[in-house]
């Protein structure tokens, strides 16, 4: 197709192009044999109507072109309250429209719009989210994300509700144990004089080792005053 201001007469061939293209452009070709027009390195600026003319004669119908930028590769940003979350499909489309928008859950796709809000229990079968963006022109698809409902967040790291739960478990376990020692012996744990993996630990009734001394020296003074008062035979 070539400008209405430097239309091309070639083996009866002319095309007129109604949206400006700069006259005595080098980037727009035309063939002679099937009168196809070439433009190359487009712009923005050459979106527009173009039409074809023969023997002075237009023909029909007209043509309306669209420059269009690729899309670019999307990322997913989460954002999260209570009871839900919210997935945006962000990337800088301008320029690039009409821009269409996919959700992927797993290996499902469906389409939607750039916000995708999701609950715990609408996505519990489902482990990771990717979005797509496409236009006519490209395709480019997000890196996934893990579902933030899952048990495990990014990076290997516990969800903040396991690591409580965990917490309170072992606190629930520990407290039983000191009362099971408490019936068992008649005193707490930190009265006691012996360690956990001595047998007095869990004994009741367990005598402090300076009082059992001071017994068995109670013991040896009353054998010796016997032996002295026995009178000899």
């Amino acid at each position: 197709m070539c400008p209405r201001e430097t239309s091309v007469r070639l083996a009866a061939w002319s095309c007129v192009l109604l949206a400006a293209v700069s006259a005595g452009s080098e980037r727009g070709s035309l063939n002679p044999m099937n009168g196809v027009m070439r433009i190359t390195g487009l712009t923005r600026n050459d979106s527009g109507l173009y039409t074809c003319e023969v023997n002075g004669v237009l023909t029909s119908p007209n043509t309306r072109l669209f420059v269009i930028s690729a899309v670019p590769k999307p990322t997913v940003r989460t954002s999260c309250d209570e009871d839900s979350c919210t997935l945006t499909c962000d990337g800088d489309t301008a320029g690039a429209d009409p821009v269409t928008c996919r959700w992927g859950r797993d290996d499902e796709w469906t389409a939607g719009s750039l916000a995708l809000r999701i609950t715990k229990d609408g996505s519990s079968g489902v482990a990771e989210f990717s979005c797509e963006l496409e236009n006519p022109f490209s395709r480019e698809i997000s890196g996934p994300v893990r579902n933030p409902f899952t048990s495990a967040a990014p990076g290997g790291r516990l969800n903040i509700s396991t690591g409580v739960t965990v917490f309170v478990i072992l606190l629930v376990a520990v407290l039983l144990l000191v009362a099971v020692h408490r019936c068992k012996t008649g005193m707490w744990f930190f009265q006691k004089t012996s360690m956990p993996w001595e047998p007095n630990f869990w004994r009741k009734n367990e005598r402090p080792p300076g009082n059992a001394a001071a017994s068995n020296g109670t013991s040896a003074q009353e054998n010796g005053q016997t032996d002295e008062e026995t009178p000899l035979s």
